[in-house]
């Protein structure tokens, strides 16, 4: 196994080295918001982050409550389009406050991709492990139903 930093420490918050072993490197780090919100570097195999995933986490981290502005709106946008069943709760809850979304937590990888979820869904179509968006950049690209991740690969998004 490679010799992983223990942490990270990416514009004064410290990501700690969650995983152990040759397969995935993880570290994750809880930022200072009034909600639970965590940012994670995942790289596979393991190894140090990439200058991409610094970068990537760093811009994450300096504009974390504008992305989840930027993704909620993305939602509250998409979600009723693209042939997604909502049912009338979930279009009251998306249009009007407050916000369904909550406990937000970004997900960056290797190669600078990342996404946001919202490990908080209050709608029906949101399954036990909440919705994410993802993004390039600081754009919002894609919403993804976190539904099957649970059998595709248990150590997916967020730890």
């Amino acid at each position: 196994m490679t010799d992983l930093p223990r942490e990270l420490r990416i514009r004064d918050i410290v990501l700690d080295l969650i995983t152990d072993g040759d397969e995935v490197a993880c570290w994750s780090g809880e930022l200072p918001r009034d909600e639970h919100s965590m940012v994670s570097v995942v790289v596979e195999p393991a190894a140090s982050p990439s200058r991409e995933a610094r970068e990537t986490a760093e811009g994450v981290i300096g504009g974390f409550d504008e992305l989840v502005e930027v993704a909620t709106a993305y939602l509250v946008e998409e979600l009723p389009g693209a042939g997604r069943q909502l049912t009338d709760a979930d279009r009251g809850r998306l249009s009007e406050p407050p916000s369904p979304f909550g406990m937000p937590e970004a997900t960056v990888w290797d190669d600078g991709t990342w996404l946001l979820r919202f490990a908080e869904a209050d709608l029906d179509l949101a399954g036990d492990l909440g919705l994410a968006v993802r993004f390039v950049g600081t754009a919002p690209v894609a919403v993804d139903d976190l539904s099957d991740a649970e059998e595709d690969d248990p150590g997916s998004g967020s730890e």
